[in-house]
């Protein structure tokens, strides 16, 4: 790659309660195919854009792909989906199947 690409792309996740994620992303241009890769999640204020933002310089020094997800409160309401991962009944009482975590 000749320049650093950073944006954002969305792609089908069955998890969202959308069926869509958002993921910001940061390359270096001197990132390569089998380099590092950082994922940065982001905290209760679901501020994705603002995390890759925050670790652009890392991921450059580091020569490693960025990638924010963005778990939003649409796709993933309240913080039983977000914080705890989507992994338990609503009643706390048992897990979900594993394909149905976040």
């Amino acid at each position: 790659m000749s320049e650093a690409e950073t944006g954002v792309f969305d792609f089908a996740e069955p998890a969202s309660e959308t069926g869509r994620m958002s993921v910001y992303f940061h390359c270096p241009a001197d990132w390569q195919n089998d380099g590092p890769i950082l994922i940065a999640l982001h905290g209760y204020k679901r501020n994705a854009e603002d995390y890759r933002n925050d670790w652009k310089a890392v991921a450059d020094h580091c020569k490693a792909l960025l990638l924010a997800p963005a778990f939003d409160e649409i796709g993933f309401p309240g913080p039983r989906a977000y914080e705890v991962g989507g992994m338990r009944t609503p009643d706390r009482k048992s897990y979900l199947p594993r394909d149905m975590w976040s």
